[in-house]
């Protein structure tokens, strides 16, 4: 499968849940996983648990489908596995799965949150936790700049496993996306965001996901994958500047939750140029109205 048709999935079983994010207050915290199959373009959720405290979540759950009348021998299963939490500067969430006598159905039709008929082209389950907060500095605040620094470890098993970290700050938003298989011990920074009036909303959330397309997988295989971020990502700290570009003492920061969040100088060399290296893609989107909920 390739990282298009990869992502087309991701960006389908996204769109499905974005309850738990959406409505979020000013600090808070969420954990979830789901699964979910469908068509190439749409999906329906079959199993979930969620936490809107950001305790520990998990799920284990088969999806078996008889595939005698869609022209297949046996049956087809889908075994999913996830688990996320969540708190204030840490957030976890890990993903694993297998599907078992893959068979794809081209004639599978899809309608209204519904399947008509037929077998589904594509299985995901994924793991998402998070947090939101609000924080107000000292000194003027206008035209502060901040940049967030995190430490994500994990692993990425098979080219079906991915992960997404998004970064949301007063309406702009940074995803960095894991899609290439193997370890990750790395400092991630996001971008430089530029305050308006104080106080300033944040969020944080990480995605880890398994997502299977049958097309082009010959009938009768069994695929297998996982996206291992359960050891953290944790925000380390926060570049925050002054409108001259100096950092500012560790005292100016307070946030909504009551968590202390240490200003800290972004690491040398440059970061961005180490997440290059390590073939991560980072992409921006300013001033999105509605998350991408993965």
């Amino acid at each position: 499968m390739t990282s298009r048709s990869l992502l087309q999935c991701v960006l389908a079983a996204g769109l499905l849940v974005s309850v738990a994010s959406s409505t979020q207050a000013a600090f808070s915290t969420f954990a979830e996983v789901f699964t979910v199959e469908g068509g190439p373009a749409v999906g329906f959720s079959r199993f979930d648990e969620s936490s809107t405290t950001g305790g520990p979540v998990s799920l284990n759950e088969d999806i078996v489908y008889d595939l005698s009348e869609a022209g297949g021998d046996g049956e087809m299963t889908f075994s999913a596995q996830g688990f996320a939490s969540a708190a204030f500067k840490t957030v976890r969430a890990s993903t694993s799965a297998t599907l078992t006598n893959s068979f794809f159905d081209e004639n599978y039709v899809f309608d209204n949150g519904d399947p008509e008929e037929g077998v589904p082209t594509h299985y995901t389950v994924q793991s998402r936790g998070g947090f939101t907060e609000t924080l107000s500095y000292g000194g003027t605040a206008t035209n502060y700049t901040s940049r967030y620094i995190l430490r994500l470890t994990g692993n990425v098993q098979s080219n079906d496993g991915y992960g997404i970290v998004r970064i949301n700050h007063a309406g702009e938003e940074q995803l960095i996306t894991f899609f290439s298989p193997g370890n990750h011990d790395q400092i991630l920074v996001s971008n430089a965001f530029i305050h308006g009036l104080s106080p300033q909303e944040f969020s944080i959330t990480l995605t880890s996901g398994v997502s299977f397309t049958m097309e082009g997988v010959s009938e009768g295989n069994t695929l297998s994958g996982s996206a291992n971020f359960g050891s953290t990502l944790e925000l380390v700290g926060i570049d925050l500047r002054d409108e001259n570009g100096n950092l500012v003492s560790n005292d100016v920061i307070t946030s909504a939750s009551g968590t202390t969040y240490d200003v800290v100088a972004v690491p040398e060399p440059g970061t961005m140029a180490l997440l290059s290296v390590l073939g991560v893609g980072v992409a921006l989107r300013r001033r999105q109205r509605r998350a991408m909920s993965v």
